[in-house]
């Protein structure tokens, strides 16, 4: 044959024996090549057919039957650029001193299981195999090229190298095409993975799978790599970077990339163009450098779209400028050795969580912002972030759930979901730790029939800020939150829709309070059992139906109003039960008005402060709380008892104004000195002669008998002329006026007779000298109760400013004795 004798011409001299050009279409005489032949000359001949050094060169012949080197070893590489082999190589555990290089030829197989050679195996530059190369457990001292090369594995694999050694690089890029599975299971590679441009079609299954493969250089599967089915790098190691950018994965209802425990020592780039149509997966990966994903597409195909959890990345994680994720992102118990970044990231969960980082340990800030988008919940409940949470001009959309959720979250930096930032959905940050600010300047809450912001039990050591632009709409809870420095509510606005527009029970505020100029008057707030240092508002900031029981307040200052009128007025926005303006006083919470009371008091608004008190001390009245007696009271009991409770609970507010108006008892007591002085000296004079001296030496003396109202000698003195000798009696019939009456015996002085009955522990001789001169009794005791006159009124009169005495006392000792008390408090 023309081809054999070119070929054994060419074997002795190392030239290479080109039979054409061009790789053989068909068999003719001047092409073919037997392939016992050429066996034979790789084998290295005999004395007859001796081969050259160089070995055996073949190009462009069409080689006939099986080539079956098993289990042999070859002097030289075998060197057979574009032929045709009719049959599948046969190069089981067979050894190759040099290489193999079947640069643009075609096979319809090669069955290399086991083989070894120093070289390198180059199926390359139109290379095309319609069958599958088996190169398993084969140790290549070089590279293992098929760039440009066409693998068509015929319903089975394209390539399978599985637990191959290869020392230098495997390139499978620029123009490559596997139909097929392309496998890499378990093998090492001692340089790189190169699969840029390159195509592979799984046909129904994997694209190319490298699990477990050790490559001690970097993978590039970018610029133009297409996979169509899974790309599996599942417990892989890379030496290198994994470099994907511009790359497209299709992952045909799987994963386009499933990456499972894959340790990459340098970075992993999914960037610039890269698209994948099926999961991303990255459970328990450890990236030695950063994860970036900017300008990336990732179509998770009605599901998770990318998720690492429990990865470990040590640098930082880039999710942004142009990132778009359809499907779930989860990071859930992955630790980033840096940053996470999102900025301008478009997330869409598809109905679910849109970013899922529960857990997740950041050593650096996470960046949702300046244009960030996502659709579905952001979690990052129990997540720790070392710097800060930087939500600005980000957009939250929940979806119909939350949209963002960091409870139990450890930031040690600030949380900032401000200056455009924008939720729909609630923000959840229930027990979260956070070491600087909750910052929600200029930020937008819609809760969608839901809570707005929910932070109740959140430790922030630095201030809140929901202020300038701030807009809630739905409840704002802030229960049994800590805060370490101000909580600044100036130019917010807050709607309940209709529920509470704030809550913030039990809430403690180591700095100010800030609630004034606000955009609209706040309704439903509630601060039942909230404390705050300061506290700095405005009456028209307070709307209605306020709760501010055990609400308490070191001081009111920055210009707040601290006139009692004013903060009344705020009292009374409460709750109709809670200030008792309802009447029904089951609910009446005092506390707000001894707190106000306290401060003002304390801040030196005495006044004002008293004012408060007597305002309380009404409202308790109004609120039916005066007179309240125990259950097991019969019923007479109780109302005996609540009506004398409230008589003289408000004899006590018209004598002294419940204590507070002291002075007042004294205007009383001066009135009452007078008016019972004017009545007894009205009635001490005639015709009434009420009041007589009350010493019997006195009355019963003869010298005195003229005085005696009605008596003989009395009528006689009023009966005589007023020029008559000896001259009349001046004022007989009337001790009170009667000139007999020795200057030794007290006089009766109508001022100081009231005194001395007004003034019980003072004795200033008129009631032991002078008393009103009452009739007999009578007999039947009804007759006594008709019995009506000055005397019976007197007697009535002394005895009620007697009372009345005792009763100003008793209230002057206890007044004096509290203002005391409460000066002590």
């Amino acid at each position: 044959m023309t081809a054999e004798r070119k070929l054994l011409q060419a074997c002795r001299t190392g030239e290479i024996a080109v039979i054409s050009k061009q790789r053989p279409q068909q068999t003719t005489e001047e092409n073919t090549v037997r392939a016992g032949f050429l066996r034979f000359l790789l084998l290295g001949g005999d004395h007859s057919t001796p081969v050259h050094e160089r070995g055996v060169r073949l190009q462009g012949a069409w080689v006939a039957g099986e080539l079956d080197l098993e289990n042999t070893a070859t002097f030289s590489a075998i060197y057979c650029a574009a032929c045709t082999f009719t049959e599948p190589l046969i190069l089981r555990r067979s050894s190759l001193r040099g290489g193999l290089f079947l640069m643009g030829s075609a096979v319809p197989g090669i069955e290399g299981d086991g083989l070894v050679t120093t070289g390198v195996v180059f199926l390359r530059d139109g290379f095309q195999a319609t069958g599958t190369v088996r190169l398993l457990g084969a140790q290549i001292d070089g590279n293992l090229e098929c760039s440009n090369g066409q693998f068509d594995g015929k319903e089975g694999d394209a390539i399978s190298t599985d637990r191959a050694v290869i020392k230098g690089s495997v390139f499978m890029k620029d123009g490559f095409q596997a139909i097929g599975t392309v496998r890499l299971l378990g093998a090492q590679i001692g340089s790189s993975l190169e699969c840029d441009a390159g195509q592979f079609d799984g046909k129904e299954g994997y694209a190319l799978y490298a699990e477990a493969a050790v490559i001690n250089g970097s993978v590039f599967l970018r610029n133009g790599f297409r996979a169509i089915g899974e790309v599996r790098l599942i417990g892989a190691q890379i030496g290198g970077n994994l470099e994907c950018d511009a790359g497209q994965f299709d992952g045909k209802e799987g994963y386009a990339l499933i990456a499972d425990g894959l340790e990459i020592r340098g970075s992993m780039f999914l960037r610039n163009g890269f698209q994948a149509a099926g999961a991303v997966r990255l459970l328990q990966a450890q990236i030695g450098g950063t994860l970036v994903c900017d300008a990336g597409q990732f179509n998770g195909k009605e599901g998770r779209a990318l998720y690492a959890d429990d990865a470990v990345i040590n640098g930082s994680v880039f999710l942004r400028d142009g990132f778009r994720a359809i499907g779930e992102v989860r990071l859930m118990g992955a630790q980033i050795g840096s940053a996470l970044v999102c900025d301008a990231g478009q997330f869409d969960g598809k109905e679910s969580n849109a970013l899922m980082a529960d857990d997740a340990v950041i050593k650096d800030s996470v960046f949702l912002g300046n244009g960030f988008q996502a659709l579905g919940t952001v979690r990052l409940i129990g997540a720790q972030i070392g710097g800060d949470l930087s939500c600005k001009k980000g957009q939250f959309n929940g979806e119909g759930g939350g949209a963002l959720s960091a409870d139990i979250a450890v930031i040690n930096g600030s949380v900032l979901l401000q200056d455009g930032f924008q939720a729909t959905g609630e923000v959840r940050l229930l027990g979260a730790q956070i070491g600087g600010n909750l910052s929600c300047i200029k930020g937008q809450f819609d809760g969608k029939g839901g809570d707005a912001l929910s932070a109740d039990g959140v430790d922030i050591k630095g201030s809140v800020f929901l202020k300038d632009g701030f807009q809630a709409i739905g409840k704002v809870r802030l229960l049994e939150a800590q805060i370490g420095g101000s909580l600044d509510c100036g130019n917010g606005k807050f709607d309940g829709k209709p529920g509470d527009a704030l809550c913030a029970d039990r809430m403690h505020v180591a700095g100010s309070f800030f609630f004034r100029n606000l955009a609209s008057p706040v309704n439903k707030l509630s601060l039942a059992g909230a404390s705050v240092g300061l506290l700095l508002d405005d009456a028209e900031s307070w709307g209605s139906d306020l709760i501010l029981d055990c609400f308490t307040y070191g001081s009111i200052s920055g210009g707040a109003p601290t006139s009692a009128a004013a903060r009344l007025v705020w009292l009374d926005k409460q709750r109709p039960t809670l200030s008792g303006q309802s009447g029904a006083g089951a609910e009446f919470c005092p506390q707000p008005w001894k707190q106000l009371q306290k401060v003002l008091r304390e801040m030196g608004h005495a006044e004002d402060a008293r004012q408060v008190a007597i305002a309380f001390e009404d409202r308790l009245r109004h609120a039916d709380l005066i007179g309240l007696s125990p259950q097991h009271w019969w019923r007479g009991r109780k109302w005996l008892y609540r009506i004398s409770a409230r008589g003289f609970h408000y004899g006590f507010r018209i004598l002294t104004g419940y204590g507070y108006r002291p002075i007042r008892l004294l205007g009383w007591f001066a009135g009452v000195w007078l008016a019972c002085a004017a009545f007894y000296w009205f009635t001490a004079l005639p015709p009434r002669n009420v009041f007589a001296p009350s010493n019997p030496l006195v009355f019963q003396n003869e010298e005195y008998a003229a005085c005696v109202p009605g008596s003989d000698a009395a009528k006689a003195e009023k009966a005589k002329p007023a020029d008559a000798k000896p001259s009349p009696v001046k004022g007989a019939g009337n001790w009170y006026l009667c000139e007999k009456l020795r200057a030794e015996y007290t006089g009766f002085s109508p001022l100081a007779y009231s005194l001395d009955v007004l003034m019980p522990l003072v004795d200033l001789q008129q009631q032991k000298d002078w008393a009103p001169m009452i009739p007999t009794p009578k007999a039947v005791w009804w007759d006594e109760l008709r019995s009506s006159g000055w005397k019976h009124i007197t007697r009535m009169v002394v005895w009620m400013e007697t009372l009345f005495g005792w009763l100003a006392s008793l209230l002057l000792v206890a007044i004096v004795s509290g203002l005391t008390k409460r000066r002590e408090d």
